[in-house]
């Protein structure tokens, strides 16, 4: 029987409301105890990602002793048609759903974030008092990011192709069906959404300015074969917020860091956002 629960809060409510329903590793989920401990941690997925790529830490998490939440954003996992309809707002309002539930019923509550889902938890650090958090290769320096490049596409197109094939390297620990991966390369992977990458850069923006002000003891975990996200990030938030701040670069990591097909990486990965989260 799997330890995930999809019976969830409806945490789009005041965001974008999705026309098609979401796939099955795409649906929220939580993992919780029958006692109820003190802390809870909250997991951001990244841009076109979906909550199943967070169910490794999560399943690791809730070994340790927490309990785990994971929402969807909204225009996430469902149709290319509701992604397009959404924006940064929509994407972080649905966390920032979670983050208000979630105290009224946990002394503490923690944040993981994976590349987008790090922006939107540096956001909800300064929003909320929030002890520690973690983040998987935070977006905050995107490589190759153009913003007069892609406003200049964007009056002309709403998306681009661009080469996408499954690598079924990536073994992910979520309940799935046998066509998710090839249905959300379809939808997502195969093309870039100008409107939406200039949303994301907006939300990296906003986190990179909050930086200095978010006392959150973090710990900051990248690739050093992430051709996503500069790994030098992890010495722009080490060196800028103002908690207990660590980081750790994997060389064997790319940017999908958590379920990272070397599973070397992938385990040193997880191993270190427990311990962080269980320390002092």
């Amino acid at each position: 029987m799997s330890l995930f629960s999809f019976d969830v809060t409806d945490w789009n409510t005041g965001s974008y409301r999705d026309v098609k329903k979401p796939r099955k590793c795409a649906r929220p989920w939580k993992l919780v105890h029958d006692k109820k401990p003190d802390v809870a941690v909250l997991c951001c997925h990244g841009y076109t990602g979906y909550p199943g790529e967070m169910a490794r830490p999560g399943v690791d998490l809730f070994s340790a002793g927490f309990d785990v939440f994971c929402p969807r954003y909204s225009g996430h996992g469902t149709s290319r048609e509701d992604f397009l309809a959404t924006t940064g707002q929509d994407w972080l309002g649905t966390a920032e759903c979670a983050a208000k539930e979630l105290p009224r019923q946990y002394k503490d509550i923690y944040l993981i974030g994976h590349s987008m889902g790090g922006l939107i938890a540096l956001i909800l650090a300064s929003r909320f008092p929030v002890k520690k958090m973690v983040l998987f290769a935070p977006a905050l320096l995107l490589t190759g990011y153009d913003e007069k490049q892609l406003e200049t596409a964007g009056r002309h197109a709403l998306t681009r192709s661009k080469p996408w094939q499954s690598d079924p390297g990536f073994q992910g620990t979520c309940e799935r069906d046998p066509d998710d991966d090839a249905y959300l390369g379809r939808e997502y992977w195969s093309y870039d959404a100008f409107r939406q990458l200039l949303e994301l850069g907006r939300l990296a923006k906003e986190a990179r300015g909050l930086l200095p002000s978010i006392a959150t003891d973090t710990l900051t975990i990248c690739g050093e074969q992430d051709l996503a996200v500069s790994p030098e990030v992890a010495h722009l938030i080490e060196t800028t917020g103002t908690g207990e701040n660590s980081s750790l670069l994997i060389p064997a990591a790319g940017h999908l860091i958590q379920y990272e097909k070397n599973r070397d990486a992938q385990d040193l990965c997880n191993k270190a956002a427990v311990d962080w989260l269980l320390k002092g």
